[in-house]
């Protein structure tokens, strides 16, 4: 159990640090603040030693800046948006607030991160940390959590134009 971002951060930057294979990253929060860049380099790295890197983010709660890197990397960086917060005339039925609230991490099929946790730093003018937690898995119970994160977001729907 890792109980707030200063617990789970350097863990998850460690499993990213370890990863061979593959990572499954999904949230709703990612922000452009030192928590995001760290995690952001932390993927690049992993996608430039031929990691297949797989992040989505929340078309609304999602940061702009995650773009896939530079030359050389592009191919193993996918990066999807989830949903739009709204279609393109403004109007937009109940569907298109739909959500992607998963906070889901899934490092090489072997180690899985789930809970509440976004990637985004704790409030510096707040007193004491977000009250999020997140826990790390490992054993039979990530096989599941794999196919989730592996699984199109067949749920998804798209705002009408």
């Amino acid at each position: 159990m890792l109980s707030t971002g200063q617990e789970y951060f350097p863990q998850l930057l460690r499993a990213i640090a370890a990863a061979h294979r593959s990572i499954h990253l999904e949230a709703y929060l990612y922000e452009d603040d030192p928590v995001g860049r760290q995690v952001t380099e932390a993927l690049v790295q992993a996608a430039g030693r031929g990691v297949q890197v797989h992040l989505i983010i929340d078309g609304f709660g999602g940061g702009e800046h995650v773009r896939p890197p530079g030359p050389g990397t592009a191919a193993a960086w996918r990066a999807d948006p989830d949903l739009p917060a709204r279609s393109a005339g403004g109007a937009c039925s109940g569907a298109c607030f739909r959500r992607l609230h998963r906070k889901l991490v899934v490092i090489d099929q072997t180690l899985a991160f789930v809970g509440g946790i976004n990637v985004i730093a704790e409030p510096a003018n707040e007193p004491g940390p977000r009250l999020d937690f997140a826990v790390a898995c490992e054993g039979p119970i990530v096989s599941p959590i794999t196919l989730s994160a592996e699984r199109p977001l067949v749920d998804a729907v798209a705002c009408p134009a």
